[in-house]
């Protein structure tokens, strides 16, 4: 008896989550007035139904989630505000969005048959936490040094390789492996909270010095391990994540992001105390609405193009730098142009120069006044802070002077820099 109500149990559960997702399926198609917004909740279903387990966090739920964020949130904004994005004016996105839809659904289909495959077998069938890894506390935390002490020399290393470069620098998640490791076996049976302390006071100062790592990754780890066996009824656990939770947000600068491949870059913000996070353009809007990103140094005419604004309606009064842009020519391919239409060439550029300088500025201006008039505000800077800003600047150029700067050229233009302020009465530009 008993055993047949709990197939009718089962059952009935079933349809009333097939019921729920047709439901809510049916009104987002109503709401976006597209069927595919009708696929994307399916989708989205499917990955939280058949990718995961019962062994912790939903981390491949979680995951694959992020990625449905990042294909569908265009459609999701279009309609919540009626302003489409640039991409869906400009391109066909529809067929994009069922791509990458398809491409989540194909990775929660074949994660659950690896999971599926995983229970059939024998080792599949020992709980998670019965699984004893097969490397001691010796090799693990000598691992894990070794991988902390290369971080610098690994990130120096693979630029001098370019076609080896992000192959290389996929090594510093080496560091962050081991570390889950050694945080999950402090967290196991019960948390060594002073072991734990230790090893992420470690990591954070290591990342707010701007030594070489970032912090907010290894407390994102010390989070998804102390999760694993978290007991809400601990109150010492409840502090304990509180704490790291806290860490994670509150400490450091704005979250400003810098261009993808250029560790070094990287490595200047982090000396002068900011807190970079490495990304593609293509990712900026997505990094801003889902809190990865807090700041970003732009012109005001992109920021008004691209709407990125909207997430970020706050802008300093200040000017951070002149954007430059040149025609780099090789010169092997330079000597292989004629004499007089090198001539023509470099007429051509210095026209192209002087309209750009003279066009831009205003259209500056007008992106600030119409980003005003949808709710940016521009923050003035007094005069202390502005000092401080130019100090910032000037570590920023100490920094980059000799190894991304040659000493020589660098010399040049603050030299020029100096003559221009001079030329107009002490001016700081």
């Amino acid at each position: 008896m008993s055993d047949t109500v709990g197939i009718v149990t089962r059952a009935n559960r079933t349809s009333r989550q097939f019921l729920a997702v047709v439901a809510v399926a049916s009104a987002a198609i109503f709401y976006v007035d597209d069927w595919i917004a009708g696929i994307a909740i399916v989708v989205l279903w499917m990955a939280w139904k058949y990718a995961k387990d019962d062994t912790g966090l939903p981390v491949l739920a979680m995951a694959l989630t992020f990625q449905w964020v990042q294909v569908t949130s265009g459609m999701w904004y279009h309609a919540a505000t009626g302003r489409p994005l640039k991409t869906m004016v400009v391109s066909d996105y529809r067929p994009m969005m069922l791509i990458g839809l398809g491409c989540v659904a194909s990775l929660v289909f074949g994660l659950r048959a690896g999971l599926s495959w995983i229970q059939r077998t024998r080792h599949g069938k020992v709980h998670a936490s019965q699984v004893a890894m097969p490397i001691g506390w010796t090799g693990l935390v000598f691992m894990y040094v070794a991988a902390l002490g290369l971080q610098g020399t690994m990130g120096q290393l693979a630029y001098q390789f370019p076609d080896f470069t992000q192959a290389i620098l996929t090594f510093k998640f080496l560091h962050l492996a081991l570390l889950f490791l050694i945080l999950r076996r402090l967290s196991r049976p019960k948390p060594q909270w002073h072991l734990i302390a230790a090893i992420m006071a470690l990591e954070i100062l290591l990342g707010i010095t701007g030594f070489f790592a970032g912090y907010r990754e290894p407390i994102v780890m010390a989070i998804i391990a102390l999760f694993e066996v978290f007991n809400p009824r601990r109150v010492q656990q409840w502090i304990g994540v509180t704490v790291i939770g806290f860490a994670r947000h509150g400490l450091g600068y704005l979250k400003l992001f810098v261009p993808a491949g250029n560790d070094k870059m990287v490595q200047v913000w982090k000396s002068v105390g900011f807190s970079p996070v490495a990304l593609a353009p293509t990712d900026i809007l997505t990094a801003l609405q889902t809190g990865m990103v807090d700041a970003y140094p732009i012109t005001p005419l992109v920021a008004l193009s691209l709407q990125w604004f909207r997430q970020t309606p706050n802008m300093t009064g200040i000017g951070m730098a002149p954007l430059v842009g040149a025609l780099i020519v090789s010169k092997q391919a330079w000597n292989k142009i004629p004499e007089p239409d090198r001539a023509k060439i470099l007429a051509s550029c210095r026209s192209l120069g002087q309209r750009l300088e003279t066009a831009v500025p205003p259209q500056d201006s007008i992106a600030v006044i119409e980003m005003q008039k949808r709710g940016l505000t521009v923050n003035a800077v007094p005069p202390a802070a502005a000092a401080e800003w130019r100090a910032m600047a000037n570590q920023l150029a100490a920094a980059m002077r000799g190894s991304m700067i040659p000493t020589e050229f660098l010399e040049i233009v603050e030299r020029e820099r100096d003559a221009y302020r001079k030329k107009v009465a002490g001016g700081t530009r």
